[in-house]
């Protein structure tokens, strides 16, 4: 049994309900948000994210160094690096698919996760 099929037995355990289904979306757009699923589309008002998704579409966040020197005038360069646990590859993408978890009735979808098939 996969850890998804786990946790929806656990939530629908807990919450008395059998009506959840897990599913595979894929993205159609970054912002706005836009999953298809089956031959829907759902946009920001169907869709929750985790914490993990919400950082696989931040963008990246340079950390930036200073270095001063002064020389009678003084310089100053910078150099931005991005953080290690950001790299664009690791960024969701459109076209990535996506595991979804309805709630609601399926009125509302948790995204939980990016799956590669």
């Amino acid at each position: 049994m996969n850890v998804y099929s786990s946790l929806a037995k656990e939530i629908n355990s807990d919450t008395k309900t059998t009506n959840n289904v897990i599913d595979i979306g894929e993205i159609k757009s970054l912002d706005p948000m836009c999953i298809s699923l089956s031959d829907i589309l759902l946009d920001e008002d169907d869709i929750i994210l985790t914490d993990k998704i919400r950082k696989l579409i931040e963008p990246l966040i340079p950390d930036v160094e200073c270095n001063v020197s002064c020389t009678g005038e003084c310089s100053c360069s910078c150099e931005a690096k991005i953080k290690e646990d950001k790299y664009e590859e690791d960024k969701l993408k459109v076209g990535d698919k996506v595991v979804l978890y309805s709630i609601e009735d399926g009125q509302k979808f948790i995204v939980l996760d990016r799956v590669v098939l």
